[in-house]
């Protein structure tokens, strides 16, 4: 294993629909989650929502609803009954990971100079699930989710920072953002950093025709850390 020390460059990756097949099952956890609260307008439209975040898209819901904010009450309810529903939703059908991941962030943090971190529009408890569900390990500092943000920007810096405090390290040569969707990439184009996407279908294709180099999974670790590397040489 490498020391923590020796960690020149870092890989920011998202959670859902990049190291976890978990995207339907999660989203309908969220609307049931929702119920609750009987609101009469609910925007299923994930995408459309200027941030793709939990955090966000509750506060927009419930301000369309109420005509105001959230308080912390609020806050804490939804996030209570999202991780219950979604840890129903998970025993009867468990999440798993895109194929190879874990092994794909164990070569990265044991056998090369990336450090790994973690930045996800989930809030914390059900991201915390994802990850151990797929026995992907995270340290404290590197994981950064939408329970303490609301934008994909501030998301990606805490982890970022996160990252640096965790690897001792003052300053990256370099940081890849790995993402599924094309909020994803928006947000590593908003930090100025590279991106390299995970997945297929639409959503892939729609990636690629951006210009970016999209990995089905994580079965073929040799040409994603080549393009890595490749990356490294180059400015985003």
């Amino acid at each position: 294993m490498l020391k923590t020390s020796s960690k020149t460059h870092l890989a920011v990756f998202d959670i859902d629909g990049t190291l976890t097949d978990s995207v339907p099952v999660f989203q309908a956890a969220y609307t049931e989650a929702l119920q609750p609260f009987k609101f009469e307008v609910i925007d299923t439209n994930w995408g459309d929502y200027e941030h793709h975040t939990d955090s966000w898209i509750f506060q927009k819901i419930y301000r369309t609803n109420h005509g105001r904010l959230p308080d912390a009450a609020a806050r804490k309810r939804f996030s209570d009954e999202l991780l219950r529903v979604y840890s129903h939703a998970i025993r009867e059908k468990p999440v798993l990971e895109i194929p190879g991941a874990a092994r794909f962030i164990e070569f990265l943090e044991n056998k090369t100079p990336w450090a790994i971190a973690f930045a996800t529009g989930s809030l914390e408890p059900p991201a915390r699930l994802k990850l151990d569900a797929c026995v992907i390990p995270y340290g404290e500092a590197t994981l950064a989710t939408s329970s303490d943000f609301l934008t994909r920007e501030d998301i990606v810096g805490a982890a970022i920072e996160g990252a640096k405090k965790h690897y001792g390290c003052n300053h990256f040569k370099t940081v890849i953002s790995f993402g599924d969707g094309l909020w994803d990439f928006k947000t590593a184009q908003n930090m100025n950093l590279h991106f390299i996407g995970i997945g297929e279908g639409p959503k892939a294709e729609h990636l690629t025709k951006l210009g970016n180099t999209v990995f089905q999974n994580f079965q073929r670790p040799a040409f994603i850390y080549n393009h890595m590397e490749t990356l490294a040489t180059t400015h985003p």
